[in-house]
């Protein structure tokens, strides 16, 4: 008999009602289990061995985006769980990397972009290796557009979870 599958758990850092609102759907078609926080803060305490992905705001209240995955990226039980950060696009992209994030997009976010790169991340996340989960992550997102631009000329397919190693 087969064990059940744990369900994939995302923490949401956003005080933005509308980036919540494109989230918790796009989640919500993913089946992941989702912790939101409001505040940087609320989001560091959050943290825990339980938490599979981390989807933060760059700007946030008490502890903004950036210094919140500084201090996630110490933590020794965290530093492989992939984070993705959403910008406001009057600030550099440049700087959600520089500080340790494994993505980062544009707000407003597009919901389709958001799923597959949700999906790249969490297919590569248990790969230990900065390097090797990048390269994993930019050929798993190559394949994911490849299929979506082919969904677009053909029938429609059912999204997938990413099987784990």
């Amino acid at each position: 008999m087969n064990a059940p599958q744990k369900q994939p758990v995302a923490l949401v850092v956003t005080s933005d009602k509308s980036t919540w609102e494109i989230v918790e759907e796009a989640l919500g078609r993913l089946s992941y289990c989702v912790l939101q926080c409001e505040t940087g803060l609320d989001g560091l305490l959050a943290m825990g061995p339980h938490i599979d992905m981390i989807i933060c705001d760059r700007e946030l209240e008490i502890v903004d985006g950036l210094k919140f995955v500084v201090e996630i990226r110490k933590m020794r039980l965290s530093r492989h769980v992939p984070i993705l950060m959403l910008v406001p696009p009057e600030r550099r992209i440049e700087s959600a990397f520089i500080v340790g994030v494994d993505e980062a997009m544009y707000k407003p976010i597009a919901l389709d972009r958001f799923i597959c790169v949700c999906l790249c991340l969490m297919s590569v996340r248990n790969s230990k290796d900065a390097i090797q989960r990048r390269n994993e992550y930019q050929r798993a997102l190559a394949k994911l557009e490849e299929s979506a631009t082919n969904r677009k000329k053909g029938s429609a397919t059912r999204i997938e979870q990413p099987v784990a190693r």
